[in-house]
């Protein structure tokens, strides 16, 4: 069985607003990846689960992937988690995402 994780990240940049969290949802969505993606107005939390290499090659090609004015300058890893695969949440917009359209 191959190895299932949890991974939380911080980003910065022009990473504000509805339109950069739902095209995360669907980047992630699209590559099979769960997890959410929260602004608490002091910083865009971005929690993925899946494979580490389903992971990887998703942080390593988001930056070619995003809607313009959105940017990201850096992508600070927080924690990392070993998870069993049935826990594996569908992507999801934490409510509050989207409530700023400033960079941060």
């Amino acid at each position: 069985m191959e190895l299932t994780v949890r991974i939380i990240y911080h980003l910065e940049g022009v990473v504000k607003g509805l339109e950069f969290c739902s095209a995360i949802s669907r980047m992630a969505s699209d590559a099979g990846i769960g997890g959410s993606i929260w602004d608490n107005s002091d910083v865009v939390q971005l929690t993925l689960e899946g494979t580490p290499i389903q992971i990887g090659s998703f942080i390593s090609t988001i930056h070619h992937k995003l809607p313009p004015p959105a940017k990201i300058n850096d992508i600070k890893f927080v924690s990392k988690k070993n998870i069993e695969p049935y826990c594996i949440n569908e992507f999801r917009i934490i409510e509050n995402c989207g409530s700023n359209d400033s960079g941060v």
